[in-house]
């Protein structure tokens, strides 16, 4: 990845200062903007891995004789099959029992094996919902001068900052407000996944990245390697996909 030019910019759009840092390439694309509700807008460049996922809960069960009845279109030409259908799977089921109470475990097993045949449990999928989709960020961030290692500096301190709740009375406040969340996009993002709002859940720092901890001469670490984990605050649904929507 190319080296990286920092620097600080203001802006009267937003409550706090933009923290820029653009890549010495091409200093205005290629960059992953993060902004959250508390007034934070930081401009890195783009993550090493960016990755999207969709997905959705289901569970497998039983749908035996319920499904049975569901399935039949006129229920009353259909009773009397459906009645025979059921006695038998009860006397199977019934003969199982009694196999292994007489014989030990197993013996339904046997019985089955012998008989060819077992009750059918006309196994479904069932549609549970949706999950909340969930995704990593990962930055290898290389300041080349102090001023860089300053605002990566505060880039990360904002982002902490932002992931962890407020307490206004201190250790002693009862109440606890929300931390912020935030949105992310890439520029260029035609082809890259578009998320929804998420909240920042960990974050961890690797001052470490290039096999050792090798310093600047001012004491700026030479590679940070950054890793934020993200999930979204509302499950994704058909409707948002697609355009310039989700995805």
């Amino acid at each position: 990845m190319a080296n990286s030019v920092a620097t600080g910019m203001g802006s009267p759009r937003y409550a706090k200062p933009i923290i820029r840092a653009s890549t010495e390439s091409n200093p205005k694309t290629d960059i992953c903007m993060l902004t959250s509700t508390g007034g934070d807008k930081i401009i890195l460049p783009l993550p090493t891995n960016i990755g999207s996922s969709t997905v959705t809960s289901w569970e497998q069960a039983d749908a035996g004789m319920a499904a049975a009845v569901l399935d039949q279109k006129n229920l009353a030409d259909s009773a009397k099959e459906t009645f025979s259908q059921f006695q038998a799977s009860l006397g199977f089921k019934a003969k199982s029992m009694a196999a292994n109470l007489i014989l030990g475990d197993g013996a339904d097993k046997a019985l089955a094996k012998r008989s060819g045949q077992i009750v059918n449990p006309a196994k479904e999928n069932y549609f549970l919902g949706s999950d909340f989709r969930s995704f990593s960020l990962v930055f290898n961030l290389i300041p080349i001068n102090a001023g860089d290692t300053k605002t990566y500096k505060e880039a990360i301190l904002a982002l902490q900052r932002g992931s962890l709740p407020s307490v206004p009375q201190g250790q002693t406040g009862r109440m606890m407000k929300y931390p912020d969340s935030w949105n992310i996009i890439f520029q260029p993002g035609e082809f890259l996944p578009k998320y929804k709002e998420a909240a920042l859940v960990t974050m961890a720092m690797d001052y470490s990245a290039a096999g050792k901890t090798y310093l600047h001469k001012g004491g700026g670490p030479v590679q940070i390697n950054l890793t934020l984990n993200f999930t979204e605050l509302t499950v994704l649904i058909k409707e948002e996909v697609g355009n310039e929507a989700y995805g």
